[in-house]
């Protein structure tokens, strides 16, 4: 799955100024590139942004948003490039152990699903001192940003992504949405 690498190596050098420009070609590349019918695009949100300013690291999902720590530094890319090869190594060999990792992910944050979370419709970023522990590498990750994904605090997406699945980016979006280049917007 080499477009989950480049879209998830693109966020972590890319992230900016403008933030929401950048997560939503995130997504229109991710949706067309693995064949994703119902990624929305996200908007920026004043709640979100609320929430984010004043809640503490680390912390789970709340009752209508899923979380992502950037810019942690190199130990954040050694953490990062873990996570990629332990995906790549058994998402086509081993999908129950796939399955069974992002739902344990969905206890507090699913890495680098977070943003390609296709459900997901609201986006607020503040600067916040977060850090975590990796037991897998023994590490700690001093992450200095925080964005929180809104409305909804579960993955809306089936691992392993079928990239070969012939569906049409943008092509369901339900009845209160339509097409917008790869990503539905609403009506």
């Amino acid at each position: 799955m080499k477009p989950l690498l480049l879209v998830f190596l693109f966020v972590f050098s890319a992230v900016s100024a403008d933030e929401l420009d950048k997560f939503n070609n995130l997504r229109r590349g991710f949706a067309k590139s693995n064949a994703m019918p119902d990624m929305w695009e996200l908007t920026s949100s004043k709640e979100l942004l609320d929430i984010a300013s004043h809640i503490e690291c680390p912390t789970k999902p709340g009752a209508n948003w899923r979380f992502f720590y950037l810019n942690g530094g190199k130990n954040a890319r050694d953490y990062d490039n873990f996570l990629i090869e332990w995906f790549k190594k058994f998402e086509k060999t081993n999908a129950s152990v796939v399955t069974a990792q992002v739902k344990e992910w969905e206890k507090g944050t699913a890495y680098f699903l977070e943003y390609v979370n296709p459900i997901q419709t609201k986006l607020a970023c503040v600067d916040k001192q977060c850090t975590i522990e990796s037991t897998d590498l023994n590490i700690k990750i001093n992450y200095r940003r925080m964005c929180l994904f809104g409305p909804n605090n579960y993955l809306g997406m089936t691992m392993p992504i079928d990239e070969k699945s012939g569906k049409v980016p943008g092509s369901k979006c339900g009845p209160n949405g339509k097409n917008n280049d790869g990503l539905c917007v609403p009506k």
